[in-house]
């Protein structure tokens, strides 16, 4: 088995739903995981440690949305649960699955209970009745800001 880093770059984009898209800084983020062997088809399975996975939260100073940063106080810290899928190492497309829970905060006076989600992450083209956005392949040492939520 091998090591891939998975590193989060700025200049992102999150679409969550129907919501207009959200534009996210996420240096910072990232982790190793163990790449598998190819099998047949050219894939390699890839994991990564949970536990070992730092996303940087969604605040004011991170994430723009409607072309306004987030309001002061207003926070969503990522707690990935698993990252885990494949490779294809001869045209770099990652097709992962996500799971996190997000912990919607308002300063210290509220927090939300933690929203589950469960989402395959592509680097490829992706739509929805509502959005079309498609992601960049991986490539070693680049940073990787563009997995679309399906």
């Amino acid at each position: 088995m091998s090591l891939l880093r998975l590193s989060t770059g700025e200049g992102c984009g999150l679409v969550i739903g129907a919501y207009p898209p959200f534009r996210y800084d996420a240096r910072g983020g990232g982790g190793l995981g163990e790449l598998g062997p190819a099998n047949q088809a050219g894939l390699q399975a890839l994991e990564f440690d949970p536990t070992a996975l730092p996303i940087p939260p969604l605040t004011w100073r991170t994430t723009r949305f409607l072309g306004l940063p987030l309001p002061p106080g207003l926070s969503i810290a990522i707690e990935a649960e698993q990252l885990a899928g494949s490779l294809d190492s001869a045209t770099g497309t990652l097709a992962l699955h996500f799971k996190a829970r997000f912990h919607f905060a308002i300063g210290s006076v509220y927090r939300a209970p933690a929203l589950q989600v469960d989402t395959q992450l592509s680097s490829g083209a992706v739509s929805s009745r509502r959005h079309q956005r498609s992601g960049s392949p991986w490539r070693p040492m680049a940073p990787l800001c563009s997995l679309v939520w399906r």
